[in-house]
């Protein structure tokens, strides 16, 4: 998984992102570019169609965004930490940008969610349009084992047996 998380030169990026894929052909078949930036997805799939994308995504990314930017030295302004009905409107757009409907737009293959946020009812969704569900971060035994029962690829940081 080659994790995009430029935010700035996006269409710059896209361009060296698809000159590494056309330089070394095995990658097509070996790797895929993920971002929680749908514009990162967008743009890549405009320029190369067969790059595999996915779309990071959680429900509740604001919170997320606020919770990481306070270990930075640029902390969130407050109109938007406080500003809840900016924030659902943020958070129900990139919920839609992962719905199955979504990812057609953007030109995504897979869907990469957090493993918390994964249930049957969700799976059925996606798996009835072929979408591929990636689990992040599992790791706990029990969490792998149901989701790899449930055809779930999974992004872990633990070594499982």
């Amino acid at each position: 998984m080659i994790e995009i998380k430029e935010i700035h030169k996006i269409p710059e990026m896209s361009k060296i992102i698809d000159g590494l894929f056309r330089r070394y052909p095995f990658l097509y078949e070996r790797a895929f570019c993920a971002s929680f930036n749908p514009y990162n997805i967008y743009s890549l799939r405009r320029l190369n169609t067969r790059i595999t994308t996915a779309l990071l995504f959680v429900p509740d990314l604001t919170t997320y965004l606020i919770r990481n930017a306070k270990q930075t030295p640029k902390p969130l302004p407050i109109y938007f930490v406080n500003n809840s009905i900016l924030r659902w409107m943020i958070d129900s757009l990139f919920m839609w940008f992962g719905s199955p409907a979504g990812l057609k737009f953007l030109g995504a293959n897979l869907a990469c969610i957090e493993q918390k946020q994964v249930s049957q009812n969700f799976l059925d969704q996606y798996q009835k349009v072929n979408i591929v569900v990636f689990a992040w971060c599992v790791n706990e035994t029990e969490q792998r084992r149901w989701l790899k029962a449930n055809q779930v690829s999974i992004i872990t940081d633990t070594l499982f047996q």
